[in-house]
């Protein structure tokens, strides 16, 4: 009969095999994962959850509609998860910013820029969240790890408000989510519909040069909030 002692001996040295054998497959599995939402991804965007198909999905990763279903169980499973993907590139966006904490104007200017262009550069969010609204976000509740992806958005903001509050800059009482949701409304609302307001309002609102000049509206607008100031001093 093996000891106790020389079972823990053999397991120890058949791990460092085993890690070998393991770490590829898992490196194998990040991948399939990876490919199979961004391949989703495009097809959600473009044709919406309920229009999107999964053989179709399946077809362009060059996979078995089994394959996928291994990995995310179901459709739904797979638009969480495509969602998980979306909100993970606005974090990582957000994470790359140098924000000039010590300025606080100029932060939360720089934010408030970044925030509509993060939107502007990854038009599939754009569809994405269009469509996730129409459900009643019934798959992002499903998300086990959304509240991680969103709170250092969340925490970004809060840290520029305590700041130039500290510093006299900026009015009390400031609530960093409703500052937040007032920049990516106007940056959301821009974007999602400048076909329609471009034809009703006989604006340009798709060229380059509309877009800079709209991001830096988002953040004189970021400003005026922050320091309550007369909506009239804005900058035209």
């Amino acid at each position: 009969m093996a000891t106790l002692k020389a079972v823990k001996q053999s397991k120890s040295k058949s791990d460092p095999a085993e890690a070998a054998v393991t770490a590829p497959q898992l490196r194998d599995t990040d991948r399939t994962r990876e490919k199979i939402i961004r391949h989703a991804t495009k097809e959600i965007a473009a044709k919406g959850f309920d229009g999107a198909r999964v053989d179709k999905i399946a077809a362009s990763c060059r996979l078995s509609k089994n394959t996928l279903y291994y990995h995310f169980k179901s459709k739904e499973g797979l638009f969480t998860a495509v969602l998980e993907g979306m909100y993970e590139r606005l974090r990582k966006r957000q994470d790359d910013l140098d924000i000039p904490f010590d300025r606080p104007e100029a932060a939360i200017k720089e934010f408030a820029r970044q925030t509509f262009w993060a939107f502007a550069d990854n038009p599939d969010i754009i569809r994405l969240l269009n469509d996730e609204n129409l459900h009643g976000a019934r798959h992002i509740k499903k998300s086990t790890v959304l509240r991680s992806l969103y709170d250092p958005l969340v925490d970004v903001v809060s840290k520029i408000l305590s700041t130039g509050q500290d510093a006299g800059v900026f009015k009390k009482n400031l609530d960093a989510v409703s500052i937040y949701i007032v920049i990516s409304s106007i940056s959301y609302h821009f974007l999602s519909n400048r076909y329609t307001l471009e034809l009703t309002l006989n604006r340009d609102m798709s060229s380059v040069e509309a877009y800079k000049a709209w991001s830096e509206y988002v953040a004189d607008v970021a400003v005026v909030v922050c320091k309550n100031l007369d909506p009239g001093m804005m900058p035209v």
